[in-house]
């Protein structure tokens, strides 16, 4: 597999940047200095990471498939790593999650997870990401064509995608983080970053995927000092799950799930096999024992179509398990793709 209410508001004080890099005003950091800037920016780009404030963040979603384009907008009321809520609208889809604690509670007028939305979420990092983005080493340091006397880029040593990020000389401060994968037709570019407290976080993210385009404006950021407790009511006629922010994994040995697709006949050319229909994206439901109880392809259109799964006794996934309770959970998977 290869990847793939009443608010009460709070200033926040913003901290220092970065400290000045230690060169001089027209020299260029080595790799090994760009690599350790690069290290520190991107400590400070997790909103949603254990320990931090509260906040309500609102995007605009601007959605482009072939010639059709539709608007939406993306919530979240976070009050910690295990309360929170997530409103996903874009066109006719809708879905709502709310954790409390122990349980998620989930909403949805589609059958499953949308391939929108989960690319929402892979683009901005939320609901319950807590990790900052890893970097790979350096392979190349230039001054920016853009502003050369101000801006320091610096393109990341890897194989298959070019992945380039660019920050201010003086300071250190991410500007732009821009990534092309050309064999997969992806693009992204994440700019215009504001300061949120110890937070930088881009107000504006760019990104391509073969024939559609996706787009995330944020209105809003802001500090919030106690939520009312409606906010995190589960939603009426929602399904409650068995849940934790940061579950324990136990891999398991078992069939592949991409061996078991390709022997499905699901992995070729469009015109193979389930009607013709084809997707490089599968929903999956796991059970707490890790088999498949459900897989569906999904469509960047939002919509799914479930797979038979007699055949797929033998494949394991990872188990998952909250105070040593396994639960169920769903994931999606990129086949011969990378990339949200």
């Amino acid at each position: 597999m290869r990847r793939s209410s009443f608010l009460t508001t709070l200033p926040l004080l913003v901290v220092p940047a970065l400290a000045p890099l230690p060169s001089a005003a027209q020299s260029l950091p080595s790799k090994k200095e760009a690599a350790e800037i690069l290290d520190k920016a991107g400590s400070r780009m997790v909103l949603a990471r254990p320990g931090a404030p509260p906040f309500h963040l609102i995007a605009r979603l601007r959605y482009q498939i072939d010639k059709m384009s539709v608007d939406g907008t993306y919530e979240i009321l976070w009050a910690s790593a295990s309360q929170y809520r997530e409103e996903f609208r874009l066109g006719q889809l809708s879905a709502t999650d709310v954790a409390l604690g122990d349980k998620l509670y989930i909403l949805r007028n589609t059958p499953t997870l949308t391939y929108p939305q989960w690319r929402v979420r892979m683009l901005t990092g939320l609901p319950k990401r807590g990790d900052a983005p890893s970097n790979a080493p350096v392979a190349k340091v230039y001054a920016s064509k853009d502003d050369p006397q101000h801006l320091v880029c610096a393109r990341l040593d890897l194989p298959h995608e070019g992945v380039t990020k660019c920050f201010a000389k003086d300071t250190g401060e991410l500007m732009s983080i821009q990534t092309k994968a050309d064999e997969i037709s992806f693009s992204s570019v994440s700019d215009d970053f504001m300061e949120f407290g110890d937070v930088r976080y881009p107000r504006h993210v760019l990104s391509t995927m073969a024939d559609n385009i996706l787009e995330v404006h944020l209105d809003k950021l802001a500090a919030v000092a106690r939520f009312a407790d409606e906010v995190f009511k589960p939603p009426e006629g929602s399904t409650a799950h068995d849940w934790c922010p940061q579950p324990e994994t136990r891999n398991q040995q078992g069939e592949g799930f991409v061996s078991w697709l390709a022997k499905t006949g699901v992995i070729g050319p469009p015109s193979s096999g389930f009607d013709g229909f084809h997707g490089y994206y599968y929903y999956t439901e796991v059970a707490p024992d890790g088999r498949i109880e459900r897989v569906a392809a999904i469509s960047p259109d939002g919509s799914s179509k479930d797979l038979p799964t007699k055949t797929a006794s033998d494949v394991r996934f990872p188990v998952l398990s909250c105070a040593g309770k396994s639960i169920e959970y769903e994931i999606i998977s990129g086949v011969g793709t990378r990339g949200p």
